[in-house]
């Protein structure tokens, strides 16, 4: 098959594709203990998960998808957590939790992954004076 005249659009519709599979894969895993789910139940979930990646202009999609798959990976795991902290908490069915829709589900994970962010970059503020004056300079860490 000769894929040298794809468009963009077809393109960044295959890797959709594969970057939605692996976040259903990583949610099932960790969220769902790999319950056994319909195909049905699944493909709805994706078509959930997918319309996060279509949020990203085309123009802009290759530059931003790793950091939505890390993104996307890192509230995953947070939710985990918080499920773990304290007994009777529950993730909902896959299909309510990824709907954008739903505040209660993976869409309220932004401010988590939000503060959790902010956080780590604190951490790597260093704060100090020079005439009198207090400064911070941030330290990249590579």
């Amino acid at each position: 098959m000769d894929r040298t005249k794809d468009t963009l659009g077809e393109i960044i519709q295959r890797d959709i594709i594969v970057n939605t599979d692996a976040i259903w894969k990583c949610a099932h895993r960790y969220l769902w203990n790999k319950y056994p789910f319909s195909q049905r139940e699944i493909n709805s979930a994706k078509n959930h998960i997918k319309k996060y990646f279509e949020e990203i202009l085309p123009a802009l999609y290759f530059n931003f998808e790793k950091q939505k798959v890390q993104e996307f990976a890192l509230r995953i795991l947070l939710a985990a957590d918080y499920v773990k902290r304290k007994s009777g908490r529950f993730i909902p069915h896959p299909v309510i939790w990824f709907n954008p829709e739903n505040p209660h589900g993976f869409t309220g994970t932004k401010s988590w992954y939000e503060r959790r962010i902010e956080n780590e970059r604190y951490k790597n503020i260093r704060f100090y004076h020079q005439d009198g004056i207090l400064l911070c300079k941030e330290i990249i860490h590579q």
